[in-house]
């Protein structure tokens, strides 16, 4: 759920947030 860096699109390219915001 805690996606780092991930860049699936839902909060950016490469962004340090939860994938919950």
């Amino acid at each position: 759920m805690a996606r780092e860096k991930s860049g699936s699109g839902k909060h950016g390219p490469g962004r340090v947030l939860p994938d919950g915001l």
